[in-house]
């Protein structure tokens, strides 16, 4: 660049410094927000993938109306492709609370489980049948809240025969990688939305075998 247009650059910077100013401020906040917007999709994915491995989130989930045995369990364990397999049991079914009336996972654990690992955000873990863990949550779509009782039913009324209580006291909120969303999967029950989980002890449970 020769000294005669150099200057002529100056000059027109001098005489019309603010639109200039204006111009730079303009291109320098859409670099800056393009570049941050290029690099979110990945710092999200990188953070929901730790999230999920510091969690055990699980690879393959394996349903059944008849249910799994220990022997089950055992096969699918012994296969090469695996590292790990566990047996858990769940159950839909309407969560009463006061006025609310929800859809609700009701899932079992053992505090050895290593597959699918929730963390505890406030409060205990369960003693006994009649206490549960509940969702943490949002201001949007809070789960249970610590220390209500939830009545668990059917939605034509009828007990729940696969849970030896019909209701639950909650202990504590959770957080868990199975719902990273506040939009859930659909319900067991004629494919009606989850709304909410519970979290309670294998011993809960009256079927002996894994779901």
């Amino acid at each position: 660049m020769n000294n005669t247009l150099l200057k002529s650059l100056i000059r027109m910077i001098r005489t019309s410094l603010t639109r200039f100013l204006a111009v730079f401020a303009i291109v320098t906040i859409g670099v800056a927000f393009f570049t941050g917007v290029a690099g979110t999709s990945r710092i999200m994915a990188f953070s929901v993938d730790r999230y999920d491995d510091e969690n055990r989130l699980k690879d393959i989930t394996v349903y059944s109306n008849y249910g799994f045995d220990e022997d089950d369990i055992k096969a699918v364990s012994d296969l090469e492709e695996i590292e790990t397999a566990e047996g858990a049991r769940f159950t839909d079914a309407v969560g009463v609370c006061g006025k609310d009336a929800w859809i609700t996972r009701i899932h079992s654990f053992r505090p050895d489980n290593t597959i699918n690992q929730f963390i505890l955000v406030s409060g205990r873990l369960p003693e006994n049948e009649h206490e549960a863990l509940a969702e943490k949550g949002s201001e949007l779509e809070p789960g249970f809240s610590q220390g209500s009782t939830v009545r668990i039913t059917l939605p034509s009324g009828e007990k729940n025969e696969d849970l030896k209580s019909d209701y639950f006291v909650i202990t504590g909120t959770v957080d868990t990688p199975l719902y990273l969303n506040e939009i859930k999967e659909n319900s067991t029950l004629s494919n009606q939305y989850l709304r909410t989980y519970l979290y309670v002890s294998e011993d809960s449970f009256t079927t002996d075998y894994y779901t």
